[in-house]
């Protein structure tokens, strides 16, 4: 739900009538997903499961979904769809150290929880012209792009190949709705 911006608008105040003993919002956001599941980009999923896992990301993982009211469900449709599929995890050979001195403009939201900052400054080491775009308050989704004409003004500049330093954006906070009615007018279309 960390991953857009439109769900991260709705989870304080599903999560709210959950604990009032009202699940109405919360249902109607897991059929939202749960209608999602089928238009998984073939391409974005084989990438996703050949990056695979490293053994202790997924002991991690595993022991975390002991401890979660959840189990292992948030980890869906990893990594049991690229089994199913008959997809191939590159290994660890692919997961290991990158090295290249091409300029590298890498760019994280702090609400991303797909792609979180810590995964961009894991790989910043190896990359001798490493530049780092942080942007607050962003997630996965298109306001990473869209969101601010600073970002794109840092992208911009960088392709272009002007000197681009690390740089912090702030992005302003989510609007959270305050009744089913505003979830449901907020709904994608």
């Amino acid at each position: 739900m960390l991953g857009r911006r439109t769900t991260q608008q709705w989870l304080p105040f599903a999560l709210r009538e959950a604990e009032r003993g009202d699940y109405g919002p919360l249902a109607d956001i897991v059929l939202l997903l749960r209608g999602e599941l089928g238009a998984f980009s073939a391409m974005s999923l084989a990438m996703d499961v050949a990056s695979g896992q490293s053994p202790q990301r997924r002991a991690l993982v595993d022991a975390q979904a002991r401890a979660s009211l959840f189990g292992d469900a948030l980890n869906f449709p990893f990594p049991a769809v690229g089994d199913g599929l008959g997809l191939v995890d590159l290994g660890e050979d692919f997961r290991g150290p990158l090295r290249s001195d091409v300029p590298t403009l890498f760019i994280s939201g702090t609400l991303d929880g797909r792609t979180p900052p810590a995964n961009a400054e894991a790989l910043r080491p190896g990359f001798a012209h490493g530049v780092s775009l942080l942007v607050r308050g962003a997630s996965h989704d298109n306001e990473m792009w869209l969101g601010d004409p600073a970002i794109a003004a840092a992208i911009s500049g960088f392709l272009a190949g002007k000197t681009v330093s690390d740089a912090t954006l702030t992005l302003p906070p989510p609007d959270f709705v305050t009744s089913r009615e505003a979830m449901l007018r907020s709904l994608p279309r």
